[in-house]
Formats: C-alpha cells, structure tokens, sequence
C-alpha cells in the first residue's frame, strides 16, 4: 500500500512575521543593555555578617571623561566624583575606600567604568537596609543586609584568620589595688598595616607595663603570630569597673583567597568588682612594702658642723611611684635639716609594676647634745594575704659633741714631781702612784711639742736670712689674696693650662672660705650666674674631650670677671640648699 504523505511549507508571510518578531525581540535586549549600562550597580559580599565582621561594598557606575593625552597615564587626578554614601553612616563606620577605574576611547568619545570598594563596620546589629545610591544621575537598588550579634563560631576546621583575646589577673579587688590586664591579637598571615585601642576605663589609672611582645602560639591547630600588650589599671572608684571591648582594624594578605583583606575584631567586655578601702584614713594597698633609712656616716661620734646625709627609701610592689607619700618634714632640735627633691621611679616587674622613692635629707649638727629623731610609720595594705601591716623606722637617739670650735676640755693639770720620784731616765718603779706617772706623761709631752717649736722657728730664721741676703724677702704670712687668685686662672684659661682647674678651686676657696673644694662641682654649688656654670662645665669637657676642639674663652673669661667684682664689692651668700644634684 502506498500511502501519501503530504508536506506543509510555510508561506512567505509566516515567515515575514518571525524574522519581525526576532528584530523585535533583539531591539528590546538591545534598549534594556542600553538601560542597564546606565544604571548604578551596588553589591555587597555577603548579606550576613557578625558585629565583628566588616561589610565589603561595591559600587559600579560610568562616567564620559574628557582626556587628554598626559591625563591618560594619572587618572587620579581628575577628581571625579564619589557617589553619596551619607545614608549609609547612620548605621555603619567607613573604615576604607578605594577606587578603580577602566576607560574605553570609541570614535574619540572617552567613558569609564568607575568602580568605589568601601569596607563598613556595623554600628548595631539587626536588619538594615541599604538605601538606593546616586551617582551622575544613575540610581541603585535599595536591598537589606542583617547583623548578628555575637562572633562567627570558629573551630579547628573553619579557623580565623586572626582574633582577639583579653584577661585580667583578679575578678576582685580594692581601692587603688593593682589590676593587671592582657590584650592579644593573633593573626595567622601577612599583616599589611592596623591600629590596635588600647584600654582606657572610666575612674582609673591606667598605663602600659612595658612594651609589646611579639612570638608565636598554635590555636585551632595552626600557628599564629601573636602581638601581646600588657596594661596595670588601678580604679579610683569603688563600684563595678566595666573594661570595654577592644578593637583591631588592618589590612592583612589573605593567602587562601590571593587578595587582601580588611579585617576588623572586637574583643570581650569584661567587669573587675572594685571594694572600698578598709580604712577610712589613709590606704595603700600593695604587694610587699618596704621602708629604709641609710646614713652616708658613722653615728656613733657626731661633732657640732658635721655633715650627714641621710637616705630614706620606699619600695612597693603593685603600685605606681606616684602613689607613694611623701615623707612629713619634722624638725629635730641641735640639727639643721635641708631635704632634697625626691627621686620616684616606676618599672615593670613579673607581679606588675614595682615602685620606689627616694628621699635624702641633709642634716647639720649644730648644738651639742642628745637628740632625738622620731620614728616614721607608713600604713599598708597586704593585697596578698589580705592584711593591715604598717611599716616602721624607729626612732633614733643622736649624740652631738662640741667640735673644736666649741673648745676641747682642758688637760689635766700636771702634778709636781716630789722629791721621792724616781730621775727621768730612769724607769719608774712599779707602785708609784698613778698620779706621779700622768705628770710625768705631761712634762714630757710639753718637752716635745717645745722642742719642735723651736725647731720649726730656727728652720724659718733660716730660709728668711737666705731671701734677705738674695734681695727677697719673704711676706709676713697671712691668708691668700682674693684679687690675687684671679690673674692666674684668667691666664690659665686664656693659654689652656692643665693647671686651670686649681687655679679656679683656689679662687673659689677664698671666695667662700667656710666651704671645701674638691672638684668643679663644688665650685659650681656656690654660683649663682647660670652662664658661668655653663661656660665653665663646657670648657671642662672641651679641654678634656679627646679631640680638643678650641673653644672661645673670651666669653668666659668676662663671666668670671664680673663675678670676682660682685664678690669684691659684696660678700654674695652661697645658697643656703645645695642640691645633691646640682646640675640635674
């Protein structure tokens, strides 16, 4: 059987209507690509991010540029405009922002594609919604992104790429008392650039224990660098002390993903209860305490004018130099006494911070006698066994003798020798009485002291006639000339004589003549004229320095002139405290 199969061509106007239909539809991709390319495309690279994460948002939009040949090769300085981002700060910081730029030239007619990478950190969490940007008349979408609260869960298998740890060594403490607290940033690779906060609580004192340490620790079974602060805070207020959180902001090479990266961590807060002291007076609390005295002198002989030094030093573990007291100034009769500025000195210790402060105190005897010094007693608190201590230096009785000023006590009397004594070359016989055996002890003591005399008078008679028979003859003794001393250290100085520095104690000596020089330091304790201590302290280190480089004299030469006419005219006072560092 032959069965006919028949066959349906199109006619021409079917075919006329779908070659319309596909002109139509590519005119309509056509207009919405026209469309599209001039809208403004926001996107972000993710919608759901931790309060500790940072938002990645890209802008893209256009731009017809009119360049030039030099301005093809520097882009940046065209400055174009930014889209306006301002709706965006009331629910995110702006910690970044970069441009790139792609520019296509067709028939002379210049556009660039623009693209604007900024990196947001969230302010608060919940569902926010980023509004339509304008950028050269193009808008964007409007679309949501959420923030949750917490921190993204970080395991072994999904660890980060670097976090933040912080602790404090009490929960408890009181008043004052030393809370040592740790901040720790751990990244696992190359970190570009970033800013680390640094604690600062309400209602305390808080400084950084030294500086920053840098190693290397293993957390979620990879290795990390670790940069490791420590802080000692003390609280100035009873109560709940709040340590808010820390933040880290940088820039890291993300080596899984080949780019950078800005990364943003928050630390834990964290709460330190603060009690009040236990004593409504004074209260210090600390580690360990201690206080000491030191005399730069023997005591046991004190003569009326001796000068002593005495050094009183505090010691605290756990507490900062500036909570030290400082000691009451209290006078003791028969001695002079003129306290130094003390010397107060922090510095980091494994327990925290250790302490110190040193006070020294002149004391001048000045009336014979038994004196008495009163005890010094500092109350402490014991932070580690939770204890009330006090801290004592006991009193102390002094004895001060007249000095030869004030007259030696006479020599005995010297008894008569009898008749019965035995001859004086002759040794004394055994049971002669005591009182016959000290005169003859001072008769001979007055023989020797009568016969050096006039020993020393016949060498003097001597020396004399031997200047008058050469023409010279010597001046009657007497103490040094005052304008004398001055000629031959100005001569020194000016032709840089070794000698220059006696010359210059010699002058000071009679200048001040109830004073002792024994280097250029005790000369300048008596000056008064700041430039001539530091005309003469720099021609000291010029003229013993090791390249001996000249240095003008004139100047200085003039200073001590005009200084020896002050003194010749008027006796000008030592001042009346000398440091015991003078030129600190």
């Amino acid at each position: 059987m032959v069965t006919a199969t028949s066959i349906v061509r199109p006619s021409r106007k079917c075919t006329h209507n779908g070659i319309m239909a596909f002109l139509l539809l590519c005119m309509q991709w056509l207009s919405s690509t026209a469309v599209a390319a001039d809208a403004l495309f926001v996107s972000v690279d993710r919608d759901k991010i931790y309060m500790n994460e940072m938002l990645e948002l890209t802008v893209t939009g256009k731009q017809e540029l009119s360049l030039s040949f030099g301005s093809l090769f520097n882009l940046s300085n065209l400055n174009l405009p930014e889209p306006d981002i301002s709706s965006l700060l009331n629910d995110f910081n702006v910690i970044d922002r970069n441009q790139k730029y792609n520019v296509q030239s067709i028939n002379g007619q210049n556009n660039a594609t623009i693209t604007w990478v900024y990196t947001l950190a969230p302010k608060h969490t919940g569902l926010i919604t980023v509004p339509s940007l304008e950028f050269n008349q193009q808008h964007s979408a409007s679309f949501q992104v959420e923030i949750l609260d917490g921190k993204r869960a970080v395991s072994d298998q999904a660890p980060p790429l670097a976090f933040l740890e912080v602790a404090v060594d009490k929960q408890e403490v009181h008043l004052y008392e030393q809370v040592r607290y740790t901040l720790k940033l751990y990244y696992s690779d190359h970190l570009a650039s970033g800013e680390l906060s640094s604690p600062n609580p309400q209602n305390t004192l808080t400084e950084q224990l030294g500086d920053q340490k840098k190693y290397s620790s293993y957390r979620y079974n990879q290795r990390y660098d670790v940069i490791e602060r420590e802080y000692v805070i003390f609280p100035q207020q009873a109560g709940d002390l709040t340590l808010d959180e820390q933040t880290f902001t940088g820039t890291m090479i993300d080596r899984r993903a080949g780019r950078k990266r800005m990364i943003r961590e928050v630390s834990d807060r964290l709460s330190v209860k603060v009690l009040p002291a236990e004593s409504g007076g004074f209260w210090l609390p600390a580690i360990s305490f201690s206080l000491r005295e030191n005399w730069d002198k023997e005591l046991d002989t004190i003569q009326v004018g001796d000068n002593l030094t005495r050094t009183i030093s505090m010691n605290a573990l756990g507490l900062l130099a500036s909570a030290l007291p400082p000691l009451n100034q209290q006078e003791v009769e028969g001695f002079k006494i003129y306290p130094d500025q003390p010397v107060t000195e922090s510095h980091p210790h494994e327990a925290g911070v250790e302490a110190s402060r040193i006070e020294k105190q002149a004391y001048i005897a000045i009336k014979p006698g038994q004196w008495t010094l009163p005890e010094i007693r500092i109350p402490w608190y014991d932070t580690t066994n939770k204890v009330s201590r006090m801290a004592v230096i006991p009193s102390r009785t002094l004895t001060v003798i007249a000095g030869p000023a004030q007259g030696n006590p006479a020599l005995p009397p010297a008894t008569p020798v009898t008749k019965n004594s035995a001859p004086a070359d002759k040794p004394l016989p055994k049971d002669l009485p005591a009182q016959t055996e000290e005169s003859h002890n001072h008769m001979l003591f007055l023989s020797v002291i009568t016969f050096m005399a006039l020993g020393w008078g016949l060498t003097l008679y001597y020396v004399y006639s031997i200047k008058k028979q050469s023409g010279q003859v010597m001046p009657p003794a007497g103490p040094p000339s005052f304008d004398g001393q001055l000629s031959p250290l100005l001569h020194a100085i000016e032709n840089r004589q070794p000698s220059w520095l006696n010359h210059l104690k010699s002058w000071a000596q009679v200048a001040v003549p109830d004073k002792h020089f024994d280097s250029i330091l005790d000369v300048l304790r008596v000056l008064q004229d700041q430039d001539l201590k530091s005309l003469l302290l720099a021609f000291e280190q010029s003229f013993y320095s090791a390249n001996r480089k000249p240095l003008d004299t004139d100047k200085l030469i003039e200073k001590l002139k005009q200084e020896h006419q002050l003194r010749s005219s008027k006796k000008v006072p030592a001042p009346s405290l000398e440091s015991l560092y003078p030129l600190n």
